[in-house]
């Protein structure tokens, strides 16, 4: 079996450039940006780009915003040109907060582990560690945190929905036993993490 392989020749990002944003300045975005001009392009590269800038802009309350790669490859001179066109739309800051799901826990155990408040900018790697937090107190089984629907009064205010689903947080455990020395013995053991719903 022979596999043959034409190379062709081999492109060069000629230029980086991002365009339409207005909230964050240009020095800014280009930190996130993998594509450096003079290296041979890579599409990884304008991927993991485009996916840098709109973490970026989430973690900022854009959580709507667009970022679309236009690359255009000049066929006689194998040089690139890299364009990111961003469209920002609205920065959401949070309107309430909505738990459900509780049937034993307090609210108050919830939102103790939550790392934004009400009016707080919209961020999504914190909801995503609030997420993380509730999930190790070991009281629940699933967590999501996820924004909801514009609020009707403001549309720039996102409510913040908690869902969680419950575990066990109690055990009964009965041992019986015989030993050379103490002869028959038993224990009883009563377990419970969650007590009175306060974790």
């Amino acid at each position: 079996i022979e596999i043959m392989i034409s190379e062709g020749e081999q492109t060069i990002t000629e230029d980086v450039g991002i365009l339409d944003n207005n909230v964050f300045p240009d020095d800014l975005l280009m930190k996130y940006i993998a594509v450096v001009p003079g290296e041979p392009f890579r599409r990884k590269e304008v991927d993991d780009t485009t996916v840098a800038l709109l973490t970026h802009y989430a973690d900022n309350g854009f959580l709507d915003a667009e970022v679309r790669p236009d690359v255009r490859v000049d066929s006689l001179t194998h040089r690139a040109l890299v364009d990111f066109i961003v469209t920002e739309k609205a920065q959401y800051t949070v309107g309430g907060i909505v738990v459900r799901g509780l049937d034993k826990t307090r609210q108050s155990v919830v939102s103790r582990e939550l790392l934004f408040e009400i009016g707080d900018v919209v961020d999504y790697s914190r909801l995503l560690a609030s997420q993380r937090n509730i999930y190790l107190t070991g009281l629940f089984q699933n967590v999501y945190i996820r924004p909801g629907a514009p609020a009707e009064d403001d549309s720039t205010k996102k409510d913040i929905n908690v869902d969680v689903v419950e575990g066990m947080s109690g055990e009964f455990n009965v041992a019986v036993g015989y030993g050379s020395i103490d002869r028959a013995r038993s224990r009883i053991e009563v377990y419970n993490n969650n007590l009175w719903g306060t974790a």
